[in-house]
């Protein structure tokens, strides 16, 4: 079960990988990073960074929390 979630999960993130923040799903998620630390990163304000963050969320969730992927994923 494992192997498949990793599966669906390189999956979604390969569905937003050519986004222009993909980057801020690592910095936050994988590294940790504040929101002030990505904004710097990003040269932006922190609410841009809140903002595309929730955007990005939202389109993977769309992607991870199908009923599809639920099925694949238990199958």
């Amino acid at each position: 079960i494992t192997k498949r979630y990793i599966a669906v999960i390189d999956d979604a993130l390969s569905k937003i990988s050519n986004d222009k923040y993909y980057d801020l799903i690592r910095l936050r998620y994988f590294e940790g990073k504040t929101r002030e630390e990505i904004a710097e990163y990003f040269d932006v304000d922190v609410a841009t960074v809140s903002r595309n963050k929730n955007r990005l969320i939202n389109i993977l969730k769309i992607h991870l929390f199908s009923d599809e992927v639920i099925k694949e994923i238990f199958s």
